[in-house]
């Protein structure tokens, strides 16, 4: 199966709902994160039963928690973000190691 590219029309921004937690102790400490999910739309249930949980531009603060929010008006943003013509989707079509540039940083800490 081709793994599918999937971009608003619009080249706009988009902000996925994620949960993060620093796990461990002290020095051992590993930030962590979950990306939240809903059921898929009509453009990606073709695909999957499940799609990332995109934030409308409205809920970004309150994800964030710039504005103060109980924990039901944050579990509120969490609906399945509508096609309405706004998305592109195509498989992005699989190319060799040996086509594909170098990578600008060698790993992770390097």
């Amino acid at each position: 199966m081709l793994p599918w590219v999937i971009t608003p029309k619009d080249g706009e921004p988009i902000a996925i709902a994620v949960i993060c937690a620093a796990v461990g102790r002290g020095d051992a400490e590993l930030w962590t994160f979950v990306q939240v999910t809903t059921p898929a739309n009509q453009l990606i249930a073709p695909l999957t039963d499940r799609m990332p949980a995109i934030l409308p531009r409205e809920a970004w603060p309150l994800w964030l928690g710039e504005t103060e929010a109980t924990p039901a008006e944050i579990k509120a943003t969490l609906t399945t973000y509508e096609a309405e013509g706004r998305w592109e989707i195509a498989p992005q079509a699989r190319t060799s190691a040996k086509t594909r540039p170098a990578p600008l940083q060698s790993d992770l800490f390097g």
